[in-house]
């Protein structure tokens, strides 16, 4: 897969994410999709590159969902925090070029 490729993919992803805290919960089952969001976002992240410091960021804890039912402040700090991250992806890949064999350069402003 291209740059692109994996860009695309986590925007899907995020787009998917957001649709689904939209809608917002029916019951706590209703966040199991979330849990494959955040499944393979970070899949896609190690796919890119598994030596990206992002990696390790992308702890269990780090992406935990946590439903309304767990409290609205920690629910909502969750969502925030796993945006964040993938709006951080689609930044690096943005912000730098990143070629099939990793070559790293800044993109002109």
């Amino acid at each position: 897969m291209e740059s692109k490729d994996y860009r695309d993919r986590c925007s899907s992803l995020l787009k998917e994410f957001n649709q689904m805290i939209t809608d917002g919960p029916k019951d706590t089952i209703s966040y199991e999709k979330g849990d494959e969001i955040i499944r393979e976002f970070r899949h896609l992240v190690y796919a890119f590159d598994p030596n990206l410091p992002l990696n390790t960021e992308l702890n269990e804890q780090s992406l935990q969902l946590f439903t309304p039912y767990m409290g609205v402040d920690a629910h909502e700090r969750s969502v925030s925090r796993i945006r964040r991250f993938m709006e951080f992806f689609i930044h690096y890949i943005d912000t730098y070029k990143v070629s099939k064999s990793n070559s790293i350069q800044m993109e002109s402003t």
